[in-house]
Order: C-alpha cells, then sequence, then structure tokens
C-alpha cells in the first residue's frame, strides 16, 4: 500500500533534518545532495543544505568539501 502525505514547507524542513541526523543512509543522503545541486529556488538551497549538514557521518561531509 502507498500513502501521499502532503507536508507544509516549513515542517518539510524538520523532516529533512531528523531523517538524516538519525539515519546514516549513504542513499538518502545522496539523494538530498542532488537535490541541493539542482534546487531551483534559494529556499530549497537552503532546506536541503541544513538538512545534508544535520549529518553525524561527518567522513561523508569531509568528502564534498570545496
Amino acid at each position: 500500500m502507498f500513502f501521499v502525505f502532503s507536508i507544509g514547507a516549513d515542517f518539510l524542513s524538520t523532516v529533512y533534518i531528523c531523517h538524516l541526523s538519525n539515519d546514516d543512509n549513504e542513499t538518502d543522503w545522496e539523494m538530498m545532495y542532488n537535490y541541493y545541486k539542482t534546487a531551483i529556488s534559494p529556499q530549497e538551497q537552503t532546506r536541503a543544505l541544513v538538512a545534508i549538514s544535520s549529518t553525524n557521518n561527518k567522513d561523508r561531509l569531509n568528502r564534498y568539501e570545496y
């Protein structure tokens, strides 16, 4: 069974942060990182950047330093 939920933009940031900080899932982190790189609006880029930076896996962050 597949459920579709509509989450408000203000709450969406919290969902992203909680998921990426509590689950060390490489695939989800990469998906959010790619979303950050392709997001058109600055608000979406900021939301994604805050989420990917909330990971507890600092080695993952160090790979993407510029």
